[in-house]
Parts: structure tokens; sequence; C-alpha cells
């Protein structure tokens, strides 16, 4: 079979799937949504097949453009984001939600979409570009645009493209207070790489960013407490090296045990 050509970075969906393997594939029923032209399905089938798994009884991909989806094992279903998924309640233990979510109108309802149709303990993998890195930021205070997100298209401006670019720039922070409100938990950040610029310009700007940080997260504490204790986890993260370095954000987090819909 012919290799597919990845639409978006390679390493993200590498990195992707070495967490999964990492976890152990067996008995696991996975979902490649907003499956694209099918590289991730690929490399998780490829992963299945080395395990000896069924690919057709473990996998499966959907997608709101289906006919471009080139990985021939499976069929890719179709997906409407911004409605029901087609996919029974709590029916996969695993969902990889690659790349997609800034391209997204309602980011909120897809998510409680992903709960609704993980098992309880199943675990999402959302990723998107990684707007807090230092070389983002840069842009930002420069220009107003982080990276990875410019001008957009909008109604009346005439265009010889179908543009369906990046349209919300979302960051750690407001990310994981979409998967909590969600329903999900246990929210692990990490990344695929980190970008050799950033390290440079982190290691040059570290320290007056956690300075920075400190006083600002300081004020917040003591002006609104209840909420800072609900968020301790994300403010740890938020200014880490990691963060400032990473290229692309990669956040796991898992529905709870208890939950059924």
């Amino acid at each position: 079979m012919a290799e597919i050509a990845p639409l978006s970075l390679p390493a993200t969906s590498d990195r992707i799937v070495e967490m999964i393997v990492s976890g152990g594939l067996r008995d696991k029923k996975i979902l490649d949504l907003g499956a694209g032209n099918g590289y991730l399905s690929m490399k998780l089938g490829n992963a299945m097949k080395n395990g000896g798994l069924d690919v057709k009884q473990a996998l499966r991909a959907a997608d709101i453009h289906p006919e471009n989806f080139k990985y021939a094992e499976i069929k890719c279903e179709y997906g409407d984001f911004a409605g029901r998924l087609p996919f029974e309640d709590g029916y996969f233990d695993i969902v990889c939600f690659v790349e997609v979510i800034e391209h997204l109108e309602d980011q909120f309802g897809c998510i409680r979409e992903i709960h609704r149709i993980l098992k309880p303990g199943g675990t999402v993998y959302v990723t998107t570009p990684n707007v807090l890195n230092i070389n983002s930021r840069i842009r930002y205070f420069m220009s107003g645009l982080f990276n990875q997100f410019n001008l957009l298209l909008h109604k009346g401006m005439p265009s010889v493209i179908d543009w369906s670019g990046h349209i919300h720039p979302i960051s750690y922070v407001f990310l994981s207070n979409i998967l909590k409100r969600g329903g999900f938990g246990d929210l692990t950040p990490n990344r695929d790489r980190s970008k050799r610029s950033a390290i440079a310009y982190a290691a040059l700007l570290y320290p007056l960013i956690r300075i920075w940080g400190y006083f600002v997260f300081w004020r917040m504490r003591r002006s609104y407490p209840e909420i800072f204790a609900g968020n301790e986890d994300i403010v740890s993260n938020v200014n880490s090296f990691s963060m400032l370095t990473g290229r692309t954000l990669i956040l796991s987090a898992r529905k709870g045990l208890n939950s059924h819909s």
C-alpha cells in the first residue's frame, strides 16, 4: 500500500501513535476523528497489524469530507463536527482529535460529543498549534496574531479558494477549560517536539516570564481563590519550559469512570 502524505505535521501524528501504543492496543476501539486523508489512520493501522490485531475491528475514522480519505483498510464515515457524531454512546476507548479543533466554530459542542461516544475511563487526545510557545507569544506581542493564525476570509470577500483554515487560536489554558466543562479530567499536556528557535528565546526570557507570571497568578489567587484552586494544575504548566518551547500542544484527557454520557 502506498504511503499517504500527511496534511499536518507528521511528528504530531507519530507522537500520538507512540503514546497510544505505549498504553497498549489490545481490546481497544479507536476513532480517528477529523481523519483527513488518512495519514494517522494508516499509522495506527500499521501499529495494529504489527501487534497482530484486526484493523477493521479496532479502528474507525470520520471526517466532514470522507471522500478525501485514502487509507483503504477501513471506511471513513461522515462526521458533522457541528452536530451529532454517527456513533453510539460509550463506544470508543480512545478518540484522536488531531489538528481539528482550531478549525471549528463550536468547540464546546464537539468536545461534549467526544465525551458522549467515549467509554467511561476512555481517553481523548486533542492537538492544536501551541500558541503559548515563546515564538507565538512574541509574534502576538508584535503583531496581534499568533503563529499559524493569520487574517481570515469573511462573508462578502471575493475568494478563489475554498478557505477553511485556522479560525480559533486556542491555548492550553482555554482548551483545558473546554475539556473540563465537557466532563473530562486527568488532563495531561504534552508536545510533539521542541522548536530550536523557541529554546533560544525561552532561555533568554524564561526568568522574566516566570517572575511576571508569578505576580499575575498571585493576584488571581488573592482575588478569586476558589477559581484559582480549581485551576492550579493549569497554572503549574502554563509557563513551563516545555510549554514555552513545544511546537504542537498535545492534550490528553480522560472521561470519568462514573460518567455515562
